[in-house]
């Protein structure tokens, strides 16, 4: 039996991750309980971390080292990034709740890349909280950046087990 490949197991990883959000944001959405809100955003920016690094490495051969979602993003080839944005804009269009977001939020730019540099220091700035460090770069959407990559990967690898659900 062959091994999966590296950009495989990304992936899964990342699947993984993605159905954590899926049962976290379950329990939210029934109970409206702050403490849900911080693992959600964490496991979001890991799952986005995670589709971007397998996503760079399908297309450059790369595996990234670091975890800034902004540059990972530009890390890709100009028409990789093009089609994902596209991914993008398709899904903020059918998204209900993205243009009340950005209106409500207007300190971000409605923009794939603006919205991955905000999400950007997620992790640190949740995992370090306890230290007073404030949380306004929390205000991310992350649901649709994540969507359009897990979109971007199976478009180019439609192979990839995709069956994970919560």
């Amino acid at each position: 039996m062959k091994k999966p490949s590296k950009e495989v197991k990304m992936f899964m990883l990342a699947e993984s991750f993605r159905v954590a959000v899926e049962v976290l944001t379950a329990h939210w959405s029934a109970r409206r309980k702050v403490v849900y809100l911080q693992p959600i955003w964490i496991n979001q920016a890991l799952t986005c971390e995670l589709y971007l690094k397998c996503l760079v490495s399908i297309k450059t051969k790369i595996v990234p080292k670091h975890h800034r979602l902004h540059e990972l993003f530009d890390q890709l080839p100009k028409a990789d990034r093009a089609i994902l944005v596209n991914n993008y804009k398709t899904l903020c269009k059918a998204d209900l709740n993205h243009e009340q977001f950005f209106r409500d939020n207007t300190r971000i730019k409605d923009d794939l890349r603006s919205v991955l540099e905000g999400g950007a220091e997620v992790f640190s700035r949740i995992r370090y909280s306890y230290e007073g460090i404030g949380t306004d770069v929390l205000l991310v959407y992350f649901p649709l950046p994540i969507m359009a990559i897990r979109k971007t990967i199976l478009d180019c690898q439609p192979d990839y087990p995709s069956k994970l659900s919560a």
